[in-house]
């Protein structure tokens, strides 16, 4: 036996010092649990409470002496005030406002007291006191704890000169070389490439990067936008609807078909087990039937049998009480058997109800409808689009002035448009009414159909079991008309399930929940057409009012006012040509009492100076005779033709010519004749008007032929209806030195 070695237990002693260094060790590790939940609970406190009692109520009220949670906590507060607040005007504001004069009261009597009392307090004991407490903390921080934390720091850098600087040192010698020559090639490349390049392309780039800005924002951004608003609008308004529709009318339909085939079958399973329970109560039947019937033939019919039978012979009585009983017991149990058979029936077609309408509605028929009623709501929505923005190109093509016939043809075309985006939105309603109307027609067929399947297998058992009583009934004696016309009247009452079928399965719930989500989706779809056509009725009035306007902005609300009148065009007047120019300026001047005078002429003329007069004379010149120019006066020379010597019939036809000339170029009077002669239709002029008509005259034939000038002033003279002055004394000494 062995002796257990005791030496390593620990005696009293050691147990006290280990249980005294736990316990040691415990309080130290909770003195610091403490201090630390302390330090942390204080500054939970601190950031919950500053702001309520130091922080300013706006940021722009922060200043340096500002506590630190204040800036966090008035960001913070702008982003939750405006959630917040309008919950708290709804809810907590009527308390806050009921509270508000008490906690009033409590501020003044109570609170601003305290914080006097407790403030004065502070800064006589508390603020000296924690300056005391501030400086001794700073100068044991100073004593203690500044050369640990010194010691510590030479240490950690002698370990990292020792230790980790010279690994530093080697892998620096290691890489410096490639990071000097990679730094090399990089700042060489960059000055000597990408700096020219950058300096000799700028302008190239800055033209390229604004041009392709401009093409992005301009050309690529709407053009894409605009295709993807294309690609929506055709995956709902034609591809899906397309989709959903071929799925509907021909995938769908074989599906349809295949479940059908599998519920006729499982019909017939039931028919089949229907009638196996018939057939087998009907054998059971006749089992306990037939001996008593074989019996009482064999009793009736051998008579010279020489064993006595137990059973005794029935009398003509009693075996028509027991045929009727028999009749009773036939048409109460196969009524009851109908009945069961019209109930499980009536069972088994309701769960088919819910299959069918479940299956129904989950099928793509629905979705082909909501994507029709998408599709419209597509349509709607992009013909008015398009129409506002045709409405708006119509006005900016039209000029800012009053032009009745290219505005009528603007409206004529706008009304067309309005005309074919009616016509599309009308195609895409009437598409949504035909699908309601299938709806309706592909759920009736398959509603009938699984009423007709559950009506046949009742019309097999029927069969069954009214062929079973009537040839049993067709042996039997004591079978009367009654018993047959209620055995047609079972027959009947079966044809009147048929019709409670009927209503049961076209009336059922399932059903009209099933027309309820087609009609929905067909009232929604028949809103929007409706709102459609409401717009576009008013996009014609606001259309119209706003071509007459040439109005083009993003502005379609309805007006009331009449459009701002528009000014008249305006249209400069063609020249008409005339082959007689100087004949059109004397029209110019033309009385209203059908004188004619060159005063347009002359004025011009006069106006336009030496020139003027020069030209004139030239033209004089041209019209005279090519022979010379005699009897002008002699300041005017005339070059190749001064000084030569005419005879006096020369110098009269080159005077006739020159004043014929003159007659039609430069004065151009003319005296109507009195077929030509205006009727007047206005006052004559006056001896002031003639006489200035004269003087005028008078002073453009200065320089010329005295003949020509009298002749063309006695004609003046003649047409004012006026005598003729004396002649001047200069004119004559004029005369007498032209003839010498």
């Amino acid at each position: 036996m062995t002796v257990p070695d005791n030496s390593n237990v620990p005696d009293g002693a050691d147990r006290i010092i280990k249980s005294r260094s736990s316990a040691s060790k415990s309080s130290k590790r909770g003195t610091i649990r403490w201090t630390v939940g302390l330090v942390v609970r204080l500054c939970i406190w601190y950031a919950l409470l500053t702001p309520f009692l130091r922080c300013p109520s706006q940021l722009s009220d922060l200043t340096d002496s500002s506590p630190r949670v204040c800036k966090p906590y008035l960001v913070a507060r702008s982003y939750v005030e405006p959630h917040v607040m309008p919950y708290y005007d709804a809810y907590g504001a009527p308390y806050v406002e009921t509270v508000r004069p008490y906690v009033q009261v409590l501020n003044e009597k109570v609170y601003a007291p305290t914080s006097r009392v407790v403030k004065h307090g502070y800064e006589r004991y508390g603020a000296p006191a924690l300056d005391r407490a501030q400086l001794y903390g700073q100068q044991q921080w100073e004593t203690i704890v500044v050369p640990h934390l010194q010691s510590a720091k030479d240490r950690a850098n002698g370990l990292y000169q020792s230790q980790v600087y010279p690994h530093v040192q080697s892998v620096e010698a290691a890489l410096s070389p490639s990071f000097h020559k990679a730094n090399g090639a990089i700042k060489s490349a960059y000055g000597d490439y990408l700096l020219p390049f950058g300096a000799k392309y700028r302008p190239f780039i800055g033209k390229t990067y604004t041009t392709g800005q401009d093409m992005l924002t301009t050309t690529v951004l709407p053009y894409a936008q605009n295709s993807w608003s294309a690609a929506i609008y055709f995956i709902h308004s034609t591809l899906w609807p397309r989709v959903t529709g071929v799925y509907s009318e021909n995938v769908e339909p074989q599906l349809v078909k295949i479940g059908e085939r599998l519920a006729s079958y499982r019909e017939e399973k039931r028919l089949r087990q229907v009638a196996e329970e018939v057939e087998s109560a009907s054998q059971q039947a006749s089992f306990l039937t037939a001996p008593k019937a074989t019996e009482v033939d064999d009793l009736t019919t051998s008579s010279t049998t020489e064993q006595a039978t137990a059973t005794p012979t029935l009398s003509p009585t009693e075996q028509a009480a027991k045929a009727r009983n028999s009749i009773e017991t036939d048409l109460h149990t196969w009524q009851q058997k109908f009945a069961v058979a019209a109930e499980k029936g009536l069972e088994d077609l309701e769960e088919r109800l819910q299959e069918i309408v479940n299956g129904f509605i989950g099928s793509g028929v629905r979705a082909h409808g909501e994507s029709l009623a998408t599709a419209l709501e597509a349509v709607v929505d992009n013909e008015l689009i398009a129409l506002k923005r045709h409405i708006n190109s119509l006005a900016e093509s039209l000029p800012k002035e009053d032009v009745p016939q290219e505005e009528q043809a603007a409206t004529n075309e706008l009304f067309g448009n309005i005309k074919e985006a009616a016509v599309s939105i009308r195609d895409r309603a009437h598409a949504l009414r035909e699908w309601r109307n299938s709806f309706d027609q592909e759920l009736t067929r398959r509603v009938s159909f699984a009423i007709n399947s559950t009506l046949d297998v009742l019309d097999s058992v029927r069969d069954l079991g009214l062929q079973e009583v009537g040839m049993r009934w067709a042996w039997m004696e004591g079978v009367t008309y009654k018993d047959w016309a209620r055995y047609h009247a079972l027959k009947a009452q079966f044809e009147e399930w048929k019709d409670e079928f009927l209503e049961f399965g076209l009336q059922h719930a399932k059903l009209e929940e099933a027309r309820a989500v087609a009609d929905e989706i067909l009232s929604h779809g028949m809103e929007i057409a409706e709102a459609a056509a409401k717009e576009l009725t008013r996009l014609r009035d606001v259309g119209k009012w706003k071509i007459a306007a040439r109005e083009a902005s993003d502005d379609f609300d309805t007006r009331s006012e009449p459009p701002p009148a528009l000014p008249k065009p305006s249209r400069t007047p063609e020249p008409v040509a005339d082959e007689n120019a100087p004949a059109n300026e004397a029209a110019d001047a033309e009385r209203p009492d059908g004188t004619v005078f060159a005063y347009d002429a002359a004025s011009r003329v006069a106006n336009d100076g030496s020139n003027g007069e020069e030209e004139s004379m030239a033209t004089d010149e041209e019209h005279a005779s090519p022979q010379g120019n005699v009897g002008l006066p002699s300041n005017y020379e005339s070059t190749g033709f001064a000084g030569d010597d005419q005879d006096q019939a020369a110098e009269t036809q080159d005077a006739d010519e020159l004043k014929a000339a003159w007659g039609v170029a430069a004065a151009d009077v003319r005296i109507p004749s009195e077929e030509e002669t205006p009727q007047a239709s206005g006052p004559p002029l006056s001896s002031e008007q003639q006489q200035a008509v004269a003087d005028l005259v008078s002073g453009l034939l200065v320089d010329k032929d005295s003949a020509y000038a009298k002749e063309i002033m006695n004609k003046l003279h003649s047409i004012y209806g006026t005598p003729q002055p004396t002649p001047e004394p200069s004119v004559s000494s004029d005369d007498a030195s032209d003839d010498t």
